[in-house]
């Protein structure tokens, strides 16, 4: 059957429109012939509660009813057709099929949709992110053309409260707005997608935080939504720290000088640590050897050691000094722990000075015990003991001793012993009623030399 008629479409046969809201869908109904017709329209529809549609065609009529009979169209002539949908307050969508017929029988069904849904969603948003000082900090989501149409949106940077020395950017697929622009646009083909994204640039020399509000919206409706970010900068704890400073220690020619210290992971997993002897720079005839976990010869210059979460692990490294001749010398250690940036360097120095004695001399000066502490764990005090010789590294029979406490990050906490002290043993007692629970460290030195002790405090 030949067709008397055509559909054209003035507008849109898909609508979308806020909840509460009304959206207008027609055309035309075009008379192919010269002769003037009669077409009909029913109207069948499928509308969530709360909803209507009125009809106009030739005339409007009320919303329940769902036909219009016999307008007449002359020879080569047109007439509007229209749908109005009245929605319910709620998100929704519903449709709506006008069926168009003449006196021939000839037909043509259209079919048409509205929506109060959202017309696009954010997804993968990344809303907070930490990096040190300095970094250029991107924030990341993803809008999303939900509907069957090509849309545009807007985005407006609403708040923008940033450290000094900061500054932020917006834009969509990498494309960066100027920093002072507070607003951009992108149109969206149906059901496709753009990368939104913030730019924190930070201030290199100092700590800070940032907060950047946008609203994206659709440019043709009410609908927005609002998305904040957040940057902060800051220097970050390493993964683990060396208790003792550089060191240095003077004892009289061929004697030995052991110096070192603990290293404490502050991560809550098992590092792997490296201790690795950068420079060895010593007089003939000298020697160093390294300890860490496992003792090494004086041909190795590194060792590594498994700590675990929260502990630590004694490390040392001892100068044997040539029994002939005075000299200086010295030996740096680098610490470094494996997938970890974190580096530190030591140095420790050793100087020797002649004693006085017959170079066949073989026998060893004693030197002082670290006796330790009891009780250990201890709540809130523990007693840390200590022998010193009859005669000592140096050859006298008392010798300054200092006695200090440090926290697992080498701050000082307290200076127990500073004086003179005789041959024999030697003890006091450290109360850590004002400290938090926790690793403590204690350094005792006699006559140039350092021993390292460990002890802990649970409240």
């Amino acid at each position: 059957m030949a067709a008397n008629f055509k559909i054209t479409f003035k507008l849109d046969s898909v609508g979308y429109t806020d909840p509460g809201g009304q959206k207008l869908l027609g055309g035309y109904v075009v008379n192919l012939t010269g002769n003037t017709i009669k077409v009909s329209l029913m109207r069948d529809q499928d509308l969530p509660d709360g909803w209507q549609t009125m009809m106009c065609f030739g005339t409007c009529v009320a919303p329940s009813v769902d036909r219009i009979e016999n307008v007449a169209i002359g020879p080569h002539d047109s007439t509007l057709y229209d749908i109005n949908f009245f929605t319910g307050s709620a998100e929704d969508k519903g449709q709506a099929t006008l069926n168009f017929w003449d006196e021939t029988y000839y037909f043509e069904a259209h079919l048409y949709s509205v929506s109060t849904q959202p017309t696009f969603h954010i997804s993968s948003t990344d809303s907070f992110l930490q990096a040190p000082p300095g970094a250029d900090i991107t924030l990341n989501a993803k809008i999303i053309n939900n509907t069957v149409q090509s849309r545009g949106y807007a985005v407006k940077r609403i708040k923008n409260i940033l450290a000094e020395g900061w500054s932020s950017a917006l834009g969509f697929n990498n494309l960066f707005e100027e920093s002072d622009e507070d607003s951009s646009f992108i149109q969206l083909a149906a059901g496709d997608s753009a990368d939104l994204a913030v730019r924190f640039l930070t201030d290199p020399a100092a700590e800070g935080s940032g907060r950047v509000t946008l609203v994206v919206s659709d440019t043709a409706l009410a609908l927005q939504d609002t998305l904040p970010f957040a940057a902060q900068t800051f220097i970050p704890e390493p993964a683990f720290v060396v208790s003792v400073p550089d060191s240095f220690a003077s004892v009289h020619t061929g004697q030995h000088a052991e110096l070192g210290g603990f290293v404490y992971n502050q991560t809550d997993h098992t590092i792997t640590m490296n201790m690795v002897r950068d420079e060895n720079n010593l007089p003939p005839n000298w020697s160093t050897l390294m300890c860490f976990g496992t003792c090494v010869s004086d041909s190795v210059d590194t060792v590594s050691a498994e700590i675990d979460a929260g502990d630590s692990l004694a490390y040392s490294i001892t100068f044997s000094t040539d029994s002939t001749m005075a000299g200086n010398g010295k030996a740096q250690l680098l610490f470094f722990a494996q997938g970890q940036k974190d580096t530190i360097w030591q140095n420790f120095y050793v100087e020797t000075s002649a004693t006085g004695m017959a170079s066949a001399d073989k026998t060893p000066l004693p030197t002082f015990k670290l006796l330790g502490n009891y009780p250990n764990p201890f709540n809130p005090s523990t007693v840390i003991s200590w022998q010193l010789p009859a005669r000592l590294a140096d050859g006298a029979v008392s010798s300054r001793v200092e006695l200090t406490v440090y926290n697992i990050n080498g701050q000082k906490i307290a200076t127990l012993v500073n004086s003179l002290q005789k041959a024999g043993k030697h003890q006091i007692t450290f109360n850590a009623a004002n400290l938090p629970s926790g690793t403590y460290l204690y350094q005792l030195k006699v006559g140039g030399i350092i021993k390292n002790g460990k002890m802990l405090l649970l409240k």
